[in-house]
């Protein structure tokens, strides 16, 4: 059981010298085959990293999660990130974490060791704003993607929204294996895609669908995602499709990806304000 390495009350979260410090740590103490799933990009992380670990606790896949707020096991908060961290990394060496779920700030991301990353899990930097795309911050954000892709294990793979072509081109010229997730059935590189063969998961029609090994599953309809206001929050729907697309990756099937969608979503410091609903499309 995890509880026999990680143990002491809940608190407060890592400052970014500390995650820096721990960051560091982890690059001289890491092995690959860590079952470790990064998540880099502007927006999104922290929500989608939450429904990642429901849809886990759901299959009963033991997780442990570092969001922007500090270390989660077992839903508590954790007082000592730095030591959580490093006793959950020993608790997945040692086969009694299934997964490990990191989101790293974008100046951290090149601190990653080499070989460390099975999923790399990229959400969206600017989506279709071409003056995002010119901003410094932007190219900060793509710099991190490409650092945790450089991070991947030998057999590692891509997680990435098909909906942000700053990050599509950084997926597709790693050469590696992909599993895109898209707002929209008509996606032009998600259809590419999937009429290739290759894992996805989208919103077309009212349905969250999914490609997985070249069979196509309806997942749940998009009004019934958790959080999303039936659909309206846009944001929130995007979240959970990279969720379900990482869940994808690290090999959930596809029954497990229904149930665990299902689960009420957690509690999140962000509100939902959008009013925009996903787009139906044939495809």
């Amino acid at each position: 059981m995890i509880g026999t390495y990680v143990d002491g009350p809940a608190g407060m979260s890592l400052t970014l010298d500390r995650q820096q410090q721990t960051t560091e740590r982890t690059t001289h103490s890491a092995r690959p085959g860590l079952p470790l799933i990064v998540m880099a990009g502007a927006s999104g992380k922290t929500s989608t990293g939450w429904r990642l670990v429901d849809l886990f606790e759901q299959a009963q896949v033991e997780a442990v999660a570092w969001l922007t707020d500090g270390v989660y096991i077992g839903g508590a908060l954790r007082r000592d990130e730095l030591h959580a961290w490093e006793l959950a990394t020993l608790a997945a060496r040692a086969r009694e974490v299934d997964a490990l779920i990191q989101e790293v700030p974008s100046v951290l991301a090149s601190n990653l060791p080499p070989r460390s990353v099975r999923v790399a899990l990229l959400t969206a930097i600017c989506g279709s704003d071409d003056q995002c795309r010119r901003d410094a911050g932007s190219e900060r954000e793509l710099g991190a993607v490409h650092s945790v892709i450089e991070a991947l294990q030998p057999h590692g793979e891509i997680v990435a929204t098909a909906d942000d072509y700053m990050v599509v081109d950084a997926a597709s010229n790693s050469g590696r294996p992909t599993t895109y997730f898209a707002l929209n059935g008509a996606n032009p590189v998600l259809r590419s895609h999937i009429n290739a063969g290759g894992n996805a998961v989208w919103a077309q029609n009212g349905w969250v669908k999914a490609q997985i090994d070249g069979i196509r599953e309806r997942i749940a309809r998009v009004e019934e995602l958790p959080g999303t206001l039936a659909g309206h929050v846009i944001y929130q729907v995007q979240n959970a499709l990279g969720a379900l697309a990482a869940a994808v990756a690290f090999g959930l099937p596809a029954g497990a990806l229904a149930a665990g969608i299902h689960v009420a979503q957690r509690p999140s410091p962000q509100l939902a304000n959008s009013g925009t609903t996903v787009s139906e499309s044939d495809g």
